[in-house]
């Protein structure tokens, strides 16, 4: 089951994407019409960890977009993300990911966003994520599957 915030992450995601949200008030204003009471305190902490960016609009003006993605598909961020991920290790029926500091959220909706066979889900905190898998005989295939969409650093 996602938390509050996972679906309130999806949501941005899936917001800014649909719309040209320009300012974190129509940010809140389009969660708020999707069912989210947030405050602009919220929402500013979400952009900030989320690591949203600005992008200019062709009329003018500037919206909201996932880190350098002016089209934020589901590959593209994949591959806009490879940068956040430090390192994979493996734990019994899991994948460790470390990732940059406030990044973890946004790689494990991106994984979430895939549905890799034998993934179970995620959990994030600030800089890590905890991939869990089905069965630890699949421990080592998911690791590597994530090694080649991250490109490990080792």
């Amino acid at each position: 089951m996602q938390s509050e915030k996972e679906s309130r992450t999806r949501a941005i995601f899936r917001l800014i994407a649909s719309q040209a949200i320009g300012t974190q008030a129509e940010l809140v204003e389009a969660l708020n019409e999707a069912g989210y009471e947030v405050t602009q305190a919220t929402v500013s902490r979400d952009v900030r960890k989320l690591g949203l960016v600005k992008v200019p609009l062709s009329g003018g003006g500037y919206k909201y977009a996932a880190p350098a993605d002016s089209a934020p598909t589901l590959n593209d961020r994949r591959f806009s993300l490879q940068s956040f991920v430090t390192g994979i290790a493996e734990a019994e029926a899991f994948c460790v990911l470390d990732t940059l500091p406030g990044r973890a959220m946004t790689i494990a909706v991106t994984i979430d966003e895939m549905q890799i066979p034998s993934v179970v889900g995620t959990l994030a905190g600030d800089d890590l994520v905890l991939v869990m898998i089905e069965r630890r005989e699949d421990r080592t295939a998911v690791k590597e599957r994530l090694g080649r969409l991250f490109r490990e650093k080792k």
